[in-house]
């Protein structure tokens, strides 16, 4: 054990509440959007990231998704999104600590590659009652694109 991967998957559930607590107050009483898709394509690194991403984008709009990439909102934003969402889905990064501020029940899916030892995001979403499901895809190496993909039919079963 003793890696940073395996100390997340510990996280005390006080960071959480705390959070919640700190934080919730700032959001905004606008976009009730409730069905959301995250959008790491403009992450500076390239793992974590879907290959067919503009393909699943145009799938998950067809089905009532709305799209965000995180960098483009302000705090207050990514808040807001978040506690209003019923459904969250997106490759596993950063902009998934959000998850503190969803709503008991939420719909968490989280995209990752199998070889991927980080369990934070379960982790938060244990803590905050969330209903998190993994999608392990299979790790591609060497692709400009990203390393992970995605056929939507495994989403189907999923939203």
């Amino acid at each position: 054990k003793g890696t940073f991967s395996y100390a997340q998957s510990l996280m005390p559930s006080w960071i959480v509440y705390y959070l919640k607590k700190k934080f919730l107050k700032y959001k905004k009483s606008t976009n009730k959007i409730k069905k959301v898709f995250i959008d790491r394509s403009d992450s500076k690194l390239n793992h974590c990231k879907l290959i067919n991403n503009e393909e699943i984008k145009s799938f998950l709009k067809s089905k009532g998704f709305k799209i965000f990439k995180l960098s483009n909102l302000d705090f207050r934003d990514q808040i807001n999104i978040f506690n209003n969402a019923n459904v969250i889905i997106g490759p596993h990064g950063a902009g998934f600590a959000n998850l503190v501020f969803c709503k008991n029940r939420t719909k968490v899916i989280e995209l990752r590659p199998k070889n991927h030892p980080n369990k934070v995001f379960e982790r938060i979403s244990s803590i905050n009652k969330l209903n998190h499901k993994l999608i392990k895809l299979k790790h591609i190496k060497n692709n400009k694109k990203g390393d992970m993909f995605l056929k939507k039919e495994i989403l189907t079963d999923f939203i």
